[in-house]
Parts: structure tokens; C-alpha cells; sequence
């Protein structure tokens, strides 16, 4: 039959036809169906394309379960037939996939296409799961210079392994440097192996160590390396097996294991690498670079990494498709290219001599392979599968599919499902490995390779720079795979080193606050501030995603306490960030290689020409555009690359990543990347007037890139003298942070003095810039050349020329803000900071200034919501909170304390960033397995998750009284989170959430009361018959389903008034005062008495409950029972309405000399049976600070007004 081309065709060359008229962008032909590029062919009898874009096809075409040969359906019959295919979804489940949609859709920046069709396969797509595997996380513990003590009779450096001290066990009072920590750490390769062996492992921080009278800092590194340190509660002596590169460049954390002597840490040395003893020997017996060699050798082996050979032996039952993996180290891809460059004058002698450059004409020689390796994609699929990228149904799919094709390529495009598949989400064309292990970089597929017979022994190509060492035992280890992203942040190097008009970033900032206007009050604009900032990067995305949960299943927490401030913390470090040059863009940082097909057939000796030109990238098929490029760090102008996106037909698999032409010097240019996993910043330049395309037509392309051949230590002996002295030298704080700074301030005043036409100084700061560029790069690569910033003769980096004198505003207050204040007078007390005129300090004024209107527009007063939290709480459920109640809030104490602690052993320089974030993680894990030691009989989820957030706002003192509640309240929302979320839907909603079992899926349907899982039963269920998606929550699996709730008849709630008619009700109200009608606490009372002595209890559109009479809010009310809420009551009895204050403030209210009014009251009040009341109470406005105030403590006299809380409690209902 004959059918039109797959829409990947279509659009290629729909877009050839079109984009030289500029009435489409890639992105308008991208976010086309078939039907409408189809349509664009034949309008009007205007034939864009001729007959050559149809082929013959053998399989009959299949449209929602319709086959037909001959011509298409009419678009209206498939319409109805997925229509058909979508009634088994729940309403639900149709609104879900249209916000997907949506969503979607608002990413392109095209019209969302709510179609049934549409419908049904974002339906498809939401009901897939894979099992992303994850890093192991493990306890190790820190000894750090401190800790350790010269041992004058011993003649050795000691420390204490037994003085450990928990995290939860550190006070006020207790002096942590007197104490060794378990710090949280990834599970690396090195640990598995020596805890296999019965080898102790500790990490050792030397800052601080105590130096000898007869020794430097240096000296006393070397006697404890050499001689070893001793641990005096077991006489262990510990060595240092090595470090890894990233330890190495933040200042040198080691790794030291408890052996006797260095020949037992050769021999382990040699276990750790996984190679035989003669092996390890034969490596050592040439003389080499030491930095090079321990990074490539025990540095490979402490990466943080997903171990894909015990993922796979998991998760799929045996992984031995990974050890039947062959590989072939070949010679790397070398080219010469014509360049200008800025090298440094080295005919130039004295002080000028770091500071003297030539544009020089040179050949300079490219390695296109750099860092990468090719392999079979049949292997690649088993890697991915393996590693629980794609499910067994999709493996499986493309392994026959491939095999049975004979590797034909043509069917990876020809075949629907294959490309799909392939273009799908969960297909990676890229891995960063560490694999037989001391092969590192990236491995790319090539589908070629799997045909070709040349190489029916080898299934990976490794090219010799990516091969430290080959070991056929080593696990295959994976740091990551790219993922698809559409939006990320600039920084303030990006823009420094680009941006020369102020105005371009003031549109960006424009463009980016649009979303953050009334976040705090309305959760609809909230939703939307979150929507514009989830998936800028990965930090932080889990949060908002979270928080996005939670507002669209109860809107009324946008005002709840955690929820007010997270999202007040995250507008705040949005703006604030915006200001410091994070500008989001429409772009996202991407792994770069070159051309792997054309890598693939020079590296088998073939005639292939690559398709890219010089100046060309391919990147997801985009064509005809130009884009920018930016590689961090960058310091110099000359950094940021303009390239021109081309469509490059062979290379349509290879997505989420920029593919580099192999004619040119672009790698290099960008700082000297090279393609061993180093990623880029690419926004693409649409023509559309927009910010990303005033900031890619910034770039300034000088003409020249900043040469920088390098330095190379001596190579030596490899022995462990000389590992020593690498250890030693790498154990001094590294300076890269520094010297960037240093370039900051030099940049920003270099800007300052052109835009003051200040030609001396304008010309002087562009040479130090080139200065502290290379200064930069040699420090970073400092563990691997054991050359520093200061140059091979210690001369390049004269302070006294290179550290600026003055620093800018922006920069100063930047540094503040991330917690890092900088110096900002000199030692007479003269300030050193200057407020200019760049771009960057034009951005940083412009977000200060619309901050402060933010703040000023958005105060608003936080709730607690225990009412809404709990809403529909059985009775049996509110007498098994009470069973667990005191234990959940010790739980929550505990965690406060440990999270305190933790920050404090950050803050004290014990630990690091990435450490305490493991820690964090693991304290969470903690925490979660504790409360769900919890369940059992009547105690659900549900109530545990209820206790959580009771006790993060409700706490005692130890006299059982109230406590005052501040910080984060953040305690059920954090270790409880998926549990705390499903009660929000249960309350709200009228649904559930049911957990899945956690495994990879493509369908869950329930057919007459049976889950099923891919047509597997998994069990019973009571929820209605439908086709349900998958809402994946702290990486759980879960399906939303309606609630079936009892119908309660009229007389049923009848009765139940009438049973609490006898019975009464006490709670605390306050605000009645200062805020809503202004009373006195007299006045208040003789109201309510005017008013029958009743009253309404409210439950506000805020999650607030409220005392309400004739529609107005009278006072706000604290832990209310729940029987009473939405009730009308009769006032029993109050408390006292004066007090005699101790001392008068400027917000007491004084009756007389000697009583003040009291500003919170005690109720005890009765229902009203029978009596209906208006809940339609509108919030009233006020003047409240986000930060809590004391009003509503003043007046509680103690004893008057001291009570029994657990006995309060009783009277509340809740027992």
C-alpha cells in the first residue's frame, strides 16, 4: 500500500520547503501533527512537495484498531475511535492528561492539540514507568586535622576512632572539633571492595592539622602519609590508598585504609583496581605523570556512580549480557586546524611577562575523540536495559526487532514502534561511564557498527585517551545519562563574558518576574511561578514538583505555614538569583561529542565525509538557526561560541545532545572542552525577538580563541615516594574559587572603565583577564599536570598585579547572599566596593528594586491547618492518633535536632555541601522507616501521617503547656511526604492515592474489581473499573482513584447533632483585637452575648477556622474540635477578660493603671442542634506579617490560664 512518510520526514522536509519565506520557526513545524503537515502540502493545490515523498510499504497501516490499505481515514472517524478508546478513563484521568498536554505544550511554545488522539497517547505515556536505579548511599567516618595528635614518643600522628560522636547527640555545649562524625557518602566501588576485604576505610580532611615545632605544613603531611596514622583505640596504622580528582581540586580529601604497612597497600591497591598483582606491577613500571595516574587508576574507582552490574543482577536476575561485553582500545581521532590564537609572548622576561600576549596563526591539533567511545547498539540497549532505562516489554521489542532485521539501520526509522521507541524519553543516546574499569568518558552507540563484520569480535571501539586501564572484572559503573530539557539558568560568567548592552538582561529579568506577581496569595499564580521554575536544573526540582502536588490537590495551603514559607523562599531565591545573572532561559545544557558516525568509520579506515561543516552543530533536528554556546567556568569574552544549527539526517537518533562538527576547533574554543562528559549551554537564536535571542547575538567573537598548550609535570618513578609527594602537595587548598572571583571583579571593572572611555584601564584589565583565564584552567588541572595557577617557575600569578583592588557591588552583595561574605574595607578601614554601571550591576539593581515591591505587596499571614489536614478523620482514626501521638512528636523533635546538627557540622567546615545533602537523604530514610514502624491494626497511614503534621505545629514544653512554634514545620511534608499527600486527596478530592508495587510498568487497568499490571492480576481492589495513569511520588508508584464515601442520610447527621448536644467543646481564639473587628476583650464578649450569646465556627477558603456572627470574622481560632467546625454554638463560659501584665509593651492594652484586656480567650461552648449557618465568609484583608507575631500570647497568665494539655486534648474530642 501506500502511506506518507513518518512525521520526522514530514517535517524535514516541510521545513526545507518553508523556512526561507519566515512564516515558521522549527519550533511551529515541531509542534505540528501528521494531519497538518500533510495539509501544508496540498493547500490550495500548492504542492510543496512532489511525489517523491511517498514509498511503497509492505504492512498495512493500523489506526485505533482500524486496518485499511489505500487512502487514510478521515481525520473525524479517527477522532471517534480513540474517543471510543478513551471512555475507560475516568474523568479524572482525561483532565490529568489534557494539563499534561498543556504543559507540554507551553514548554514548545505552541498551541496544545487536546485532541482524543492526543488524549489517549499522553494517557499511554503517563501510564509508563521505568526503574531508574540510584547511587548507594553509605556511613563513613571524617577524621579531619583537628582530630588528630603528634605522638612525640611514638614519633606518629594519632587520632581516636572510638570518640564518634551521633548527630543527634551533639548539644549546645559540646565542642565538635573534640569529636570524629559519620558523614553520609556515596557507596563507591573503592568502599565495596575493602568492606569485601575486611579493610576499614576513613576519609581524612587535613585542614587544621597541628604542625609540629620542627616541621611546615608540608612536612608534617608527609611524616603522617609516610609513617602512617595511628588509631590509639585499636593500634590500627591507616595509609592513604589515593583521592579522587573532584576531592582533589576542592582542597584534597583523602581516602586512608587500615594496613600495616605500603607493601599491604600495594597489594590492595592492586584489589581495589581489580587486576591481578603482576598486572598492578606491570602498570607501575614505566615512568609517568603521578597526577595522571592516580586519577586515572583508585581516582576512577571512588566516583559516585550507579553500579549498573549489581543494578542488572538485581533488578533483571543475572547481568550477564554485561560480562559478555568486548572491547578494543584503538589509536584516537587526531585532526589540524588553521586557527588564530592569543598565546602568551614568551619572548617577554620581568614583571610584563604574565601579563604579554601575541594573536598568533597556528596549526593546532584537535583530538575529536577526546574522552569518547563508540559502541554496538544492541550493547548500548543492554547497558540501558540493565541499568533500568527501559523496561523488559521495550528490550525485549527491539532486540527481536534488530536481530530479525539482520541490523538493517533502515528499520530503526522504517518501523513505527523502533521509532518511537528510540525518540522516546527513556532511550539515552548517550552514557558517562566508568567502565572495565579505567575506561572513562562518554560511550555513544552506533548502530552501524552492529552489521559490520569487521567487527563481529568487538562490541565497544574505546579510543586510547578514554582508557586509563583495562580490567575485565570491574563492575560497569554509570555517573549519567542525558535527559531532555527545555529550560535552564544563565550565570554570571555567561553573561559577563557575553553581555555588553545592560538593557538585553533587564528584558530577561522582564520576561522572568511575569510569573512571580501575587505568588503568595493566590495559589493559581503560585502554580504558575512553579510551573516557569521546575526543571531549570536538578537542584531543588523534587521540591517545587512537591509543592506543585500539594497546591492542586488543596489550594488553601498556599497560606499554611511550610508551604507559605518554602514558597516565599523560593520567590525570594529566584529574584535574588535573577539578580546575580540566573536569568532562565529557553535552552539547557547538553552533553557534546563529535560526529559518532563519522568518529565510527574513520576509526575503521573508511571514505566518509561528515555532513557538519565548520561552524555547525546538530542538536534534536533543529535547522537553519543560529545558536550560542557557553561551557562553564568562563572568565574571557572569547569563550562563548555562535554556531548554526543544521538537520543531519544519519544523526536523528542522537538527541539531548549537541553533536560537533569535526572541521573546526569549537571543543576547544569553549574553555578546552573535550567530550569525555563535558556539557555546554546551548540556546538557540529563533528570530522571534525574544530575550534568548538579543543574549546568542551578544556574543562578541573576537576572532581568536585563548591558546593554552598546557603544562605537564615531569614523569617519575612510579613508587610511593613519589605518590606521597603528589598526595602532599594536593592536600593545600585548591584556588580555582579564588581566581574566579579575582576574574570577576577584573571583568566588571574592565567593562566600567570602556563604558567610562577610560582607555588605560580598559586595556590593562583585558590583559589580566587573559591572565587569570589561564591561571584558572592550570589550577583546575592542577591533580592532573601537578602544575598550578603560578606556572611551571612559580612566576605567572603575581598577586600584588592579579588580585583586583576593588570589587563591585553586585558582586559583593552575591556573595553575601550564598552565605560567603567577602572582604569589602581594606585593613585602615577604606572601602573597597564601587557600584558602577555594567549589565551586571544594572540586572542586580533592577531585581533588588523588585523584590522590595514584592514584599511590599505580599503580606500575608500563615495558617495552621490541622482542620483541613484532618477533615475526615474517623473516630477510630482520631483514637489511634491519640495512641501515637507522643511518639510522633518525639520523632519530630529528634529530627529537628539532628537537621540542626547537621547544619552546624556544615557551618563548622566538618563537612561539606554534597556530604551534608547525603546526610540529609539518609536522615529522611531514618525517619520514614520509624514511622512506618508504626503501623498496624487501627494505625493507617493515614493517622501517622496526621501525627506528623500535628506534631510539627503543635508542640510541649516540659510542663505539657504549649509551646511557641517557628521554624519550617516542615517535619510530615519531608519523611512523610507521599503518606501526607494522599490525606490531602482523601479531604479534598474525594480520591486516593494507592501504591503500585515499585516496579516498572506500560498499563494499570482495574476490570471487575482486579488490579492489573500490564494484564497481570495483582490483587483485589474495591475502587472502579477504568484505565488508570501512573503519578509517581518520592519515586513510589502510585494511581489516583475515586473515593467511594458513605452516603450519610439527613436523620443520620440528625443524629449525630443530637448525640453531641450535651457535650462541650473548649478552644483558644485570639485576633480579635488587634485585627478583624477591633474589640476589646469586653467589648467582644457583650457582643456575643447581643447576638444570643451564639456564634459560628467557620472553616475559611484559606484553611482557617474562624469565630464568625452576621458574616463578619470576629477572632481566629487555634486546634479547633472538629465536631464544631461549620457549627453554630452557644458560649458556656470564657476566661478571664483582664490580666495584670508584668510589664507593659507597646501592644498591651491597658483598661486601667493596673488591668490590661486580655487578647486571648478560652471558650467552652455547646452545639446548637438544628441551626444552619453561612459558610460563605469572605477572608478578611489585613496588615499581618509573614512574620508570627506575639499578640496572640499576650495575656495568657500563668497559673490562671495554665491547663492539663493532654486533658485539654480529651476535652477537644480528639480521645
Amino acid at each position: 500500500m501506500v502511506i506518507i512518510m513518518t512525521v520526522n520526514e514530514l517535517r524535514s522536509n516541510v521545513w526545507k520547503a518553508v523556512k526561507g519565506n519566515g512564516s515558521y520557526t522549527w519550533k511551529d513545524i515541531c509542534s505540528m501533527k501528521r494531519e497538518e503537515l500533510e495539509a501544508m502540502m496540498s493547500t490550495k493545490g500548492d504542492n510543496l512537495l512532489d511525489s517523491s515523498i511517498f514509498k511503497t510499504v509492505h504492512a498495512p497501516e493500523t489506526v485505533g484498531d482500524v486496518t485499511f490499505t489505500g487512502k487514510r481515514l478521515r481525520k473525524d472517524i479517527v477522532e471517534r475511535n480513540y474517543e471510543k478508546k478513551c471512555s475507560s478513563m475516568s474523568e479524572f484521568e482525561v483532565e490529568r492528561a489534557k494539563a499534561e498536554i498543556i504543559n507540554r505544550a507551553e514548554i514548545l511554545g505552541c498551541t496544545p492539540d487536546l485532541s482524543w488522539e492526543e488524549i489517549y497517547n499522553t494517557h499511554k505515556d503517563l501510564q509508563h514507568r521505568v526503574c531508574h536505579q540510584k547511587r548507594e548511599i553509605t556511613k563513613q567516618i571524617k577524621v579531619c586535622g583537628y582530630n588528630l595528635t603528634p605522638d612525640c614518643e611514638s614519633g606518629y600522628f594519632t587520632f581516636n576512632l572510638s570518640k564518634v560522636m551521633d548527630v543527634a547527640d551533639i548539644k549546645n555545649d559540646t565542642d565538635i572539633k573534640e569529636w570524629l562524625f559519620e558523614v553520609a557518602v556515596p557507596y563507591a566501588d573503592l568502599m565495596e571492595t575493602c568492606d569485601s576485604l575486611g579493610v576499614n576505610l576513613v576519609t581524612f580532611d587535613p585542614e587544621e592539622i597541628p604542625v609540629p615545632g620542627n616541621m611546615d605544613l608540608k612536612g608534617a603531611l608527609n611524616h603522617a602519609y609516610k609513617y602512617g596514622m595511628i588509631d590509639v583505640s585499636t593500634g590500627d596504622k591507616y595509609f592513604p590508598i589515593g583521592l579522587s580528582a573532584s576531592k582533589a581540586r576542592s582542597g584534597g580529601v583523602i581516602w586512608l585504609a587500615n594496613v600495616g604497612d605500603w607493601n599491604a597497600m600495594e597489594k590492595l591497591r592492586a584489589q581495589v583496581l581489580h587486576l591481578t598483582q603482576e598486572e598492578y606491577d606491570n602498570m607501575k613500571k614505566d615512568k609517568c605523570v603521578i597526577a595522571k595516574f592516580e586519577t586515572g587508576s583508585i581516582g576512577m574507582r571512588t566516583s559516585s556512580v550507579i553500579n549498573v552490574s549489581k543494578a542488572g543482577a538485581k533488578l533483571r536476575g543475572d547481568n550477564n549480557v554485561l560480562k559478555n561485553i568486548k572491547c578494543k582500545v584503538i589509536p584516537d581521532i587526531v585532526s589540524n586546524v588553521q586557527l588564530k590564537t592569543l598565546e602568551p609572548d614568551k619572548g617577554v622576561v620581568g614583571e610584563m611577562k604574565p601579563f604579554s600576549f601575541n594573536v598568533v596563526d597556528r596549526e593546532y591539533e584537535v583530538i575529536y575523540s577526546d574522552g569518547s567511545s563508540l559502541i554496538k547498539l544492541q550493547k548500548f540497549i543492554d547497558i540501558l536495559h540493565q541499568a533500568g532505562e527501559i523496561t523488559d516489554k521495550q528490550y525485549q521489542m527491539f532486540t527481536t526487532k534488530w536481530a530479525e532485521s539482520g541490523y538493517d539501520v533502515s528499520i530503526l526509522r522504517n518501523d513505527e514502534e523502533m521509532y518511537k521507541f528510540l525518540t522516546s524519553k527513556d532511550f539515552k543516546c548517550l552514557m558517562q561511564v566508568r567502565f572495565f574499569g579505567g575506561v572513562k568518558g562518554t560511550v555513544i552507540p552506533v548502530a552501524e557498527m552492529d552489521g559490520d563484520e569487521r567487527l563481529a569480535d568487538v562490541d565497544m571501539l574505546v579510543f586510547k585517551k578514554s582508557a586509563k586501564y583495562i580490567s575485565e572484572d570491574a563492575p560497569f559503573e554509570v555517573i549519567n545519562f542525558p535527559h531532555k530539557k527545555e529550560r535552564a539558568q544563565l550565570n554570571y560568567q555567561f553573561v559577563q563574558s557575553t553581555v555588553t548592552d545592560g538593557k538585553v538582561l533587564i528584558k530577561g529579568a522582564e520576561k522572568a518576574f511575569e510569573n512571580v506577581k501575587d505568588v503568595l496569595k493566590s495559589a493559581d499564580n503560585a502554580l504558575k511561578f512553579v510551573a516557569g521554575v521546575r526543571g531549570l536544573n536538578d537542584e531543588g526540582d523534587d521540591l517545587l514538583t512537591k509543592l506543585a502536588n500539594d497546591l492542586e490537590t488543596e489550594p488553601r495551603l498556599i497560606t499554611e505555614h511550610y508551604h507559605h514559607q518554602q514558597i516565599l523562599n523560593k520567590v525570594e531565591k529566584f529574584v535574588k538569583e535573577v539578580g546575580y545573572g540566573r536569568i532562565p532561559v529557553n535552552g539547557a545544557f547538553k552533553y557534546i561529542i563529535s560526529d559518532p558516525v563519522w568518529l565510527y568509520h574513520q576509526a575503521m579506515g573508511d571514505d566518509f565525509e561528515s555532513a557538519l561543516n565548520a561552524g555547525e552543530v546538530y542538536c534534536n533536528g533543529i535547522d537553519g538557526f543560529e545558536a550560542g554556546m557557553w561551557r562553564s567556568p568562563m572568565i574571557h569574552y572569547s569563550e562563548p561560541q555562535k554556531v548554526t544549527c543544521k538537520d543531519i539526517d544519519y544523526l536523528w537518533m542522537y538527541k539531548d545532545i549537541i553533536v560537533l562538527n569535526v572541521k573546526d576547533a569549537i571543543a576547544p574554543a569553549l574553555g578546552g572542552a573535550d567530550f569525555d562528559g563535558d556539557k555546554c549551554l546551548i540556546i538557540v537564536d529563533y528570530r522571534n525577538d525574544s530575550f534568548e535571542s538579543d543574549f546568542v547575538q551578544q556574543i562578541q567573537s573576537p576572532g581568536y580563541i585563548v591558546y593554552d598548550e598546557g603544562n605537564t609535570a615531569p614523569k617519575v618513578d612510579n613508587n610511593i615516594e613519589n605518590r606521597i609527594k603528589y598526595y602532599v602537595d594536593l592536600s593545600t587548598p585548591n584556588r580555582t574559587g579564588v581566581i574566579t572571583n579575582w576574574a570577576t571583579c577584573a571583568n566588571d571593572l574592565m567593562i566600567n572603565a570602556q563604558l567610562n572611555n577610560d582607555t588605560k584601564a580598559y586595556n590593562w584589565f583585558k590583559r589580566l583577564l587573559v591572565r587569570l583565564r589561564f591561571a584558572q584552567g592550570w589550577e583546575i588541572d592542577l591533580p592532573k599536570t601537578g602544575v598550578s595557577a603560578d606556572g611551571p617557575d612559580g612566576d605567572m600569578l603575581p598577586v600584588n598585579y592579579c588580585k583586583p583592588a576593588m570589587k563591585p557591588q553586585w558582586f559583593v552583595d552575591m556573595c553575601g547572599y550564598n552565605g560567603r561574605p567577602t572582604t569589602t574595607v581594606t585593613k585602615d578601614g577604606k572601602s573597597i566596593v564601587y557600584k558602577g554601571n555594567s549589565p551586571m550591576e544594572q540586572l542586580h539593581q533592577y531585581a533588588e528594586e523588585f523584590w522590595s515591591s514584592i514584599i511590599a505587596g505580599q503580606i500575608v499571614t500563615p495558617n495552621t491547618m490541622l482542620e483541613v489536614i484532618g477533615a475526615t478523620l474517623t473516630e477510630t482514626e482520631r483514637n489511634a492518633f491519640e495512641t501515637v501521638k507522643n511518639q510522633v512528636i518525639e520523632y519530630e523533635r529528634l529530627y529537628r535536632n539532628e537537621t540542626r546538627n547537621i547544619i552546624s557540622l556544615m557551618n563548622n567546615g566538618v563537612i561539606s555541601d554534597e556530604e551534608q545533602k547525603l546526610m540529609f537523604e539518609n536522615l529522611i530514610d531514618i525517619h520514614r522507616n520509624s514511622l512506618n514502624s508504626l503501623l498496624g491494626g487501627d494505625i493507617t497511614s493515614d493517622v501517622v501521617a496526621y501525627a506528623c503534621y500535628y506534631a510539627s505545629n503543635f508542640r510541649k514544653s516540659a510542663d505539657g503547656n504549649n509551646e511557641k512554634v517557628s521554624g519550617k514545620r516542615s517535619y510530615g511534608w519531608v519523611c512523610y511526604y507521599a503518606e501526607t499527600l494522599a490525606l490531602l486527596y482523601r479531604n479534598n478530592n474525594g480520591m486516593s492515592l494507592i501504591a503500585l508495587p515499585d516496579k516498572e510498568m506500560d498499563n494499570v487497568e482495574i476490570i471487575d474489581g482486579e488490579l492489573l499490571i500490564d494484564g497481570k492480576f495483582v490483587r483485589q481492589v474495591e475502587y472502579p473499573d477504568g484505565s488508570y495513569s501512573i503519578k509517581v511520588i518520592d519515586d513510589k508508584p502510585f494511581i489516583v482513584v475515586p473515593k467511594v464515601l458513605p452516603v450519610i442520610t439527613e436523620e443520620e447527621k440528625r443524629q449525630a447533632e443530637i448525640a453531641y448536644a450535651n457535650k462541650q467543646f473548649s478552644f483558644e481564639c485570639a485576633t480579635f483585637t488587634a485585627y478583624n473587628q477591633h474589640l476589646n476583650s469586653e467589648q467582644f464578649i457583650d457582643t456575643i452575648k447581643a447576638n444570643n450569646n451564639s456564634f459560628d465556627i467557620v472553616l475559611l477558603t484559606n484553611g482557617s477556622v474562624a469565630l464568625c456572627m452576621n458574616g463578619l470574622v470576629y477572632a481566629s481560632i487555634k486546634e479547633c474540635p472538629s465536631e464544631i467546625i461549620n457549627k453554630r454554638v452557644s458560649l458556656s463560659s470564657h476566661s478571664d477578660l483582664l490580666f495584670i501584665p508584668k510589664a507593659q509593651r507597646k501592644t498591651t492594652l491597658m483598661k486601667d493603671d493596673t488591668y490590661a484586656y486580655c487578647k486571648m480567650l478560652r471558650f467552652t461552648v455547646m452545639i446548637r442542634v438544628g441551626e444552619s449557618i453561612d459558610t460563605n465568609i469572605s477572608v478578611p484583608e489585613t496588615n499581618y506579617s509573614s512574620t508570627p507575631s506575639n499578640d496572640y500570647y499576650q495575656g495568657v497568665e500563668d497559673p490562671s490560664m495554665s491547663y492539663d494539655y493532654d486533658e485539654l486534648i480529651k476535652m477537644y474530642g480528639l480521645n
